[in-house]
């Protein structure tokens, strides 16, 4: 499948949201592009910012699957993603990507 990026770039910025949801809605692959402040929302610390859990504990304690089993749940940014995704598979498109380097995502 090939996608032809004027369709992308050939519109100037719009804040409207009406505009935004019509591009969403009929756009064949949508990319989140996720980083710290999905994860902060929900209380967790940001690995490097201040305060952040890399500065406060050793690395190796922090890199495990276990670390991450805290009480913080997904926020409204994380069940936003999860129902686009959903709306995606339901138009029967190629799909939905989230790109994060976050291992906390």
């Amino acid at each position: 499948m090939s996608i032809d990026p004027t369709i992308c770039f050939n519109h100037r910025p719009s804040y409207d949201i009406y505009s935004w949801k019509k591009v969403l809605s009929s756009s064949p692959i949508v990319l989140a592009l996720c980083g710290a402040g999905l994860g902060a929302s929900s209380g967790l610390d940001t690995f490097r910012g201040p305060g952040g859990m890399w500065q406060d504990y050793l690395v190796e304690l922090l890199a495990t699957l276990g670390a991450f089993s805290l009480a913080a749940g997904p926020n409204k940014g994380h069940f936003a993603l999860a129902e686009l995704a959903r709306k995606t598979r339901k138009r029967g498109e190629e799909g939905f990507l989230c790109l994060t380097q976050n291992v906390d995502e």
